[in-house]
């Protein structure tokens, strides 16, 4: 405990009050089967190369690189391969609600504020705005203020970046020796903690949403029927990542996300058009393993049950439903994590 108590914070947050290292140094104890601590680079075993991007990358770019590679950010480089920060889907959705809210006018209509009333010219030229700028022309690392570039070392303790995510971080990138070597998600430690939940979780693992205060979180929702751009909108008005996507009764069918705009490209910029369900079910063409599947469980589960799904089913969000299946909350990998961190 003394080695611990005396190693010196491996990141840029604020580590150095005497009340957090208590609560790093107890967590760190509590998280390992033995008395070796577990640190970054133990979650990170086996981890394909790091992909990134370019300022000088177009918005085209980066969505096909995220969906290629299945992630929701990339790591971005300046002219001169210094890192600048991380463009995420959040980044690109403030974006993608200046681009198609700004005005524009055609030779043959006056001017618009909404694709509703573009005509073909007006919305081929947002397409084109919102795809083929370069992330340096909008400014677009970190454009959402919600992204921060955090460096940790491989050897930090988990128990640190636990204590990062459990403040809604959402990656670190892992540096070593001044090289980018891997990014550490909030999915990452959520999925070691489903490996090994008796052991990291302890008493934990049997709290149900009730005793953990999930269940006072409001759902945001949207019928299949809302056209999809009012959906972005609305998750970008009241600073949400995604939206649950009920029928007429009220019952959970879907989930659309930020992750989502990785489906909008230049050559379908008009399926932004498209109801949210026909969105939905298209994307899913697309990628049968897409980002916006939907997870859930019922609100009387316990936490080790709301890990597990995320886990497994590698999504960022669990709906807690009622014996209607109609959503009732949401339990995101951030709330998981605040927890194990204030329970120590």
């Amino acid at each position: 405990r003394k080695a611990l108590w005396n190693q010196q914070p491996t990141t840029t947050t604020a580590t150095s009050s005497f009340r957090f290292c208590l609560l790093v140094s107890k967590y760190r104890i509590i998280m390992c089967d033995s008395d070796v601590p577990v640190h970054v680079k133990d979650l990170l075993v086996g981890q394909e190369e790091v992909k990134s991007v370019k300022t000088s990358d177009t918005v085209d770019v980066a969505l096909k690189v995220m969906s290629e590679c299945g992630v929701t950010a990339l790591p971005v480089q300046n002219a001169e391969g210094a890192w600048v920060g991380f463009v995420d889907t959040l980044d690109l959705l403030r974006f993608l609600v200046q681009v198609t809210t700004r005005e524009e006018s055609s030779v043959t209509s006056p001017a618009s504020h909404s694709l509703f009333n573009d005509d073909i010219d007006t919305l081929v030229r947002r397409g084109h705005n919102f795809s083929l700028s370069t992330l340096s022309e909008g400014d677009l690392v970190d454009f959402s203020r919600r992204n921060p570039w955090l460096p940790v070392a491989p050897e930090c303790p988990i128990s640190e970046a636990i204590a990062i995510f459990s403040k809604g971080v959402h990656r670190l990138p892992v540096v070593q020796d001044g090289k980018l070597v891997h990014v550490l998600s909030q999915s990452d430690v959520v999925r070691h903690l489903a490996s090994y939940s008796k052991t990291r979780l302890g008493k934990l693992a049997d709290k149900t949403p009730a005793q953990l205060g999930f269940l006072s979180k409001r759902v945001g929702y949207v019928r299949c029927s809302t056209i999809t751009v009012d959906a972005f909108l609305r998750m970008h008005r009241e600073m949400l990542s995604a939206l649950a996507v009920v029928d007429d009764d009220g019952k959970l069918v879907g989930n659309i996300s930020a992750s989502d705009l990785k489906r909008v490209g230049l050559v379908n910029f008009r399926s932004l058009l498209w109801p949210v369900d026909k969105f939905l079910e298209n994307a899913n063409k697309q990628a049968p393993r897409a980002l916006n599947a939907v997870a859930y469980v019922e609100i009387n589960c316990k936490l080790a049950e709301i890990v597990e799904e995320l886990a497994t089913k590698k999504v960022k969000r669990v709906y807690l439903v009622d014996e209607n299946h109609r959503p009732l909350s949401v339990v995101t990998l951030t709330d998981v994590l605040k927890s194990v961190m204030c329970s120590h």
